[in-house]
């Protein structure tokens, strides 16, 4: 009996090897957990979804703990190198900035329900915010100093009396956060594009001499009398 040549071609799946491997399992991880959760989550059902072992799996990560905290780390680069990007992509003033940030918290690539839904599993699990804060924490910072440093000087070039840089960096970031929520509500789920728009009119209700709904204002900025 012959053999057809396409028969004896492997699937992507099982021709995947070292790093692509490694990577594979990292992604088929973030999907299994959107749906089951991180108490819930076992290697037996990631190697199930891939269509492999788990002694194949175990080969690159020896506990169900250090794949779910590499699949943590994948979600925190791609968040991190995501504003990054958008950061230097962006306008020199202030506000252009502030704008271009905002924007890049609802990209495309790393706000699909998808990826939420793995956060929010990793949120809800007090074992890996711990991980998250421990590993991942100074980027934290780092956003969060940034946005408060872009709030002083647009504070200062508009006048706008009585705000407080640190205050005001809190309340973007933390609709930020209320807006992912949002993305994966089981009774009025929003879409990107409504998240996008939120955030948008909420800088433009802060700061209204630097912005409308649809982007930073050009020009003088006119101060308040």
């Amino acid at each position: 009996m012959q053999t057809s040549p396409t028969a004896l071609v492997p699937s992507p799946r099982r021709r995947a090897k070292g790093a692509d491997r490694r990577r594979q399992v990292v992604e088929a991880t973030l999907d299994v957990l959107a749906a089951k959760g991180y108490a819930e989550l076992t290697i037996g059902d990631i190697a199930r979804s891939l269509g492999i072992s788990t002694a194949l799996i175990l080969q690159h990560f020896k506990t169900k703990d250090a794949l779910l905290l590499e699949a943590q780390r994948l979600l925190a680069a791609e968040y991190h190198d995501n504003w990054q990007r958008a950061l230097a992509a962006s306008g020199p003033s202030a506000a252009e900035k502030l704008w271009s940030l905002v924007a890049a918290e609802f990209a495309e690539a790393i706000c699909t329900p998808r990826k939420i839904m793995a956060w929010k599993a990793f949120w809800a699990e007090g074992r890996g915010r711990r991980e998250y804060i421990a590993e991942f924490g100074a980027r934290n910072v780092e956003y969060l100093k940034l946005l408060t440093a872009l709030c002083a000087t647009i504070i200062k070039e508009g006048g706008y009396a009585g705000y407080d840089a640190k205050v005001v960096a809190r309340t973007i970031d933390s609709l930020e956060t209320g807006l992912w929520l949002e993305l994966t509500s089981t009774a009025t789920p929003m879409t990107v594009n409504q998240t996008r728009r939120t955030a948008f009119s909420h800088l433009a209700m802060i700061f209204p001499r630097h912005f409308t709904p649809k982007g930073p204002i050009r020009g003088p900025i006119k101060r308040a009398r």
